[in-house]
């Protein structure tokens, strides 16, 4: 099955052309290699998923005919841990955009909850 059917069929893309995007944008990697939408899969293969701001990780157990619910899909893949979140930090740590105005008081706790960790 194409890697791009079987991320729509699994329901983690809305459509086929987002999940054909992100093959062509080299945001999927199979067994550790970049991958063409049209990639062929099998059961046992390890996809690597970078979406906005995180990782994910799976194994591909299922291959589906068509697309499935959300109870039925998740039969089709083991989740190879937690998503892992990526920090894009700058020399100074923590930056905001221009032009957002002052932080709320919310915003700046959690810029020196930042600040602390590092």
């Amino acid at each position: 099955m194409r890697i791009d059917k079987w991320l729509f069929a699994i329901r983690v893309c809305k459509s086929r052309s987002i999940a054909a995007n992100l093959c062509e944008q080299n945001k999927i990697l199979v067994n550790g290699t970049l991958v063409k939408s049209a990639k062929d899969i099998k059961p046992g293969d390890t996809i690597v998923i970078k979406l906005k701001e995180q990782t994910k990780t799976i194994e591909v157990v299922l291959l589906p005919s068509n697309r499935l619910s959300f109870t039925e899909a998740v039969k089709c893949y083991i989740d190879k841990g937690a998503i892992i979140h990526v920090i894009s930090t700058k020399n100074s740590g923590v930056s905001r955009d221009r032009g957002l105005g002052r932080p709320s008081k919310k915003d700046r706790r959690d810029i020196d909850k930042l600040k602390t960790e590092e």
